[in-house]
């Protein structure tokens, strides 16, 4: 068995270089430091579901006496004053906003909506192998994992070309070999990926969680595969067995839970 990559994956420095952009989402990059990447296909979240989490939304704002409309913006159109709607509050309560409504987006994804096609091994090593592609090259994978509807990974990008590698290398390209396997055409990806940059180790542990059998995989060249009996695929080389500590951000050793 080759010996695993030595990658030290950096938490986000708040002294070092930061980009900000925003579309309907925030996104914040960081050479150098590493990020939580989902994914989704474009069915994923259908309008009945979208629906119930801005209603939960809205409920926490109003017992919060706070503007109920943040919630139609996050999940529904993005309104005008978006943005300072968002400035209007405190910063815990913004802060509280923005955990809220990124439980309510994990759970319904989790809730597998949509037709799910990832399920199928052959379109779910797809997209793998999108994610592994420059794996080693312009960034470095840390985990990864393919659920039914959409896709989890925690990178690290050596470039500022990691803005557009998600988009692009991962995201098109897959969705062009994908939509011929199941005869469909246009978006198969919904088209704006959600990010977040590790600001601690113990983030690792609660970005990807442990599904199905309990095992959290690493990703690397060749892969080995599982496919569980919820349709979740985990892509991996490494003897899971004889390696039972994540590895290093800034230094310190990362035990698996």
């Amino acid at each position: 068995m080759d010996e695993p990559k030595k990658v030290t994956f950096n938490a986000f420095d708040r002294n070092a270089e930061i980009e900000f952009s925003q579309r309907n989402l925030p996104h914040w990059f960081q050479v150098g430091a590493a990020m939580f990447i989902t994914f989704r296909s474009a069915d994923s979240l259908p309008r009945e579901v979208l629906i119930r989490m801005q209603r939960e939304l809205e409920a926490w704002l109003s017992t919060k006496n706070l503007p109920i409309e943040i919630a139609s913006s996050l999940f529904g159109v993005k309104l005008p004053n978006h943005d300072e709607l968002l400035d209007s509050l405190v910063a815990a309560d913004r802060k509280q906003l923005r955990k809220l409504a990124d439980q309510l987006f994990h759970v319904a994804l989790d809730e597998c909506h949509g037709k799910c096609v990832l399920k199928q091994p052959n379109i779910a090593s797809i997209a793998a192998n999108a994610i592994l592609h420059r794996d080693g090259e312009s960034y470095d994978l840390d985990c990864f994992v393919v659920m039914p509807n959409h896709v989890h990974a925690i990178v690290q990008f050596r470039t500022d070309s990691g803005k557009s590698i998600v988009g692009q290398s991962w995201m098109r390209y897959s969705a062009r070999l994908i939509n011929p396997q199941i005869d469909e055409s246009g978006a198969f990806w919904q088209p704006e990926p959600f990010d977040h940059v590790i600001r601690s180790p113990s983030e690792c542990h609660d970005r990807i969680p442990n599904y199905g059998n309990g095992d959290l995989f690493h990703a690397n060249r060749s892969i080995r595969r599982v496919l569980n009996p919820q349709g979740i695929s985990r892509f991996s080389h490494r003897n899971l067995a004889a390696n039972t500590k994540r590895k290093p951000i800034r230094g310190k050793t990362l035990s698996e839970p």
